[in-house]
């Protein structure tokens, strides 16, 4: 599938959120998950720390594609001292992006478990990675997260030693802003699941209401357990809208079903545009279990919005504080997926910050 982009500007202080109107396509992946140490070389003298790192290898967000990134990082660590007289590895569990999962390995393979943990990277998702956040502390843990961007993470209160790297989605306001004035869209209609990071975006969604020429905001929401969602989409009720711009916030495999039922009861381009998040596994629409073919799939997701992170690098070959440019980054990251097997990756690129 071609692909096009536009850039529209967000605060300073963060990265340009970028509009793709097609994503790419890769293979899928055989990696399961695992839940081992990945310890120091033979041989070395320093005393090792442990970091506890928590993915997710399935489930509704996969983001294994951070290993190799997270092995980079270790490894630079190591080898230019940072630490003197110590040694970085990393205990790796997974967390299926399932919050109870999550909770589970949490005290089984981060708290309980040996060598006991300096600090604590994850978990994996939102879902995981917020239940886990409200604990850490407790443990005497540092948490961090370089997937999660969840602006309910930012209270202390709750959340006292979590960190994520990412800018939180309510930073996104301002190019959202632009791209409805860009096209003089006055109303969105928004699909989304009830989860924290969904419940987040549609509250950023519906106070864009009023201000900015945006005379209206609705949305269809929908808790997965319930099971209401396909009989939302049977009886009509997700496209009878006043605004034919959707924004359908929620993970990939239920995008799937939303976007395959559009296609077959003919909402899709040039009556409707769906906006969605950017950071989905590559590929992901050809991947369907539901009663829709690649090529319908595409005809649903012709001309659609993905807004995900612009890096703005502007000198791939400048050498960082890391000691690698850009492109030897991304080698050694291309070379590290390719040793690990993996496929349907993100390129890691906060997780190696």
């Amino acid at each position: 599938m071609p692909q096009s982009v536009l850039s529209f500007s967000c605060p300073r202080f963060i990265p340009l959120c970028l509009l793709a109107f097609t994503l790419i396509d890769t293979t899928s992946s055989d990696l399961q998950g695992l839940d081992h140490v990945y310890p120091v070389a033979p041989g070395d003298t320093r005393t090792p720390l442990t970091l506890g790192l928590m993915l997710s290898f399935s489930g509704d967000y996969v983001n294994k594609g951070a290993i190799p990134g997270i092995q980079l990082a270790v490894d630079t660590i190591n080898r230019v001292g940072v630490l003197p007289g110590y040694v970085l590895e990393y205990s790796l569990t997974d967390s299926k992006c399932d919050q109870t999962v999550a909770l589970t390995k949490f005290f089984e393979n981060i708290v309980w478990s040996s060598p006991p943990k300096v600090a604590f990277i994850g978990g994996g998702c939102e879902n995981a990675t917020i239940e886990t956040a409200k604990i850490s502390y407790f443990f005497n843990l540092t948490q961090m997260s370089c997937d999660s961007s969840t602006p309910e993470a930012e209270d202390r209160t709750k959340f006292k030693r979590y960190f994520q790297i990412l800018p939180n989605d309510i930073h996104f306001s301002q190019a959202f802003i632009q791209i409805l004035n860009t096209f003089n869209w006055t109303k969105l209609h928004a699909i989304n699941l009830d989860f924290h990071l969904f419940v987040q975006t549609l509250s950023l969604l519906v106070s864009l209401e009023g201000p900015h020429n945006i005379t209206s905001v609705s949305y269809s929401s929908d808790s997965r357990a319930t099971n209401t969602l396909n009989a939302i989409l049977r009886n009509g009720e997700a496209f009878d809208t006043e605004s034919r711009i959707i924004y359908l916030a929620m993970y990939e495999k239920d995008l799937i079903t939303v976007l395959c039922e559009a296609y077959h009861q003919n909402k899709v381009q040039p009556l409707y545009v769906f906006i969605t998040p950017g950071w989905y596994s590559d590929g992901w629409w050809d991947r369907s279990t539901v009663n829709c073919t690649r090529h319908q799939m595409e005809i649903a997701l012709n001309r659609s919005l993905a807004i995900t992170l612009d890096p703005q690098i502007r000198d791939t070959n400048m050498t960082t504080s890391s000691g690698l440019s850009f492109n030897q980054y991304k080698r050694l990251y291309l070379e590290g997926v390719s040793r690990l097997n993996l496929s349907d990756v993100h390129d890691g690129e906060p997780c190696f910050d």
